[in-house]
């Protein structure tokens, strides 16, 4: 798994818009962020499977950068219990769900916007939930 591209170009178009508006604070917050989720999604890509708590080291690191962009609108719940983060996890799972969240749904919404992460163990695996309050996809995009 990999940050996509459309990813990329938002938060430069983001750190140009903020820079043109003088938000220089900012600016440097948001190339902070992306500097250090690309230097760590860099550093773990070749593990197969990471502790959920890199991994959301990882996620942190990404909504850091989305929280930037979309300001005050945007919302983040995260209902993992600190217990779990020992599981392993495939390495950059949750980054591309999130990352779908905030593509066709998030970045759709017009007010403000929920985004919830919750981590569950029911016996030896890990129920991972990543819900947005976006606009809900029609029936013609097919997942698998």
């Amino acid at each position: 798994m990999q940050l996509q591209p459309h990813f990329l170009f938002n938060a430069f178009n983001s750190i140009a818009m903020m820079a043109r508006q003088r938000h220089y604070k900012a600016v440097i917050g948001m190339i902070n962020a992306l500097s250090e989720l690309l230097r760590m999604s860099l550093s773990i890509k070749d593990d197969q499977r990471v502790p959920l708590s890199v991994e959301l080291e990882l996620v942190q690191k990404y909504l850091q950068v989305e929280q930037i962009r979309f300001r005050d609108r945007l919302k983040v719940q995260l209902d993992i219990p600190t217990t779990l983060g020992k599981y392993l996890v495939p390495s950059l799972v949750l980054q591309p769900i999130i990352e779908n969240a905030f593509q066709h749904g998030i970045s759709k919404n017009e007010g403000d916007s929920l985004l919830r992460i919750s981590v569950v163990a029911v016996g030896k695996e890990l129920i991972i939930e990543v819900f947005n309050n976006g606009p809900l996809l029609n029936a013609r995009h097919e997942w698998f």
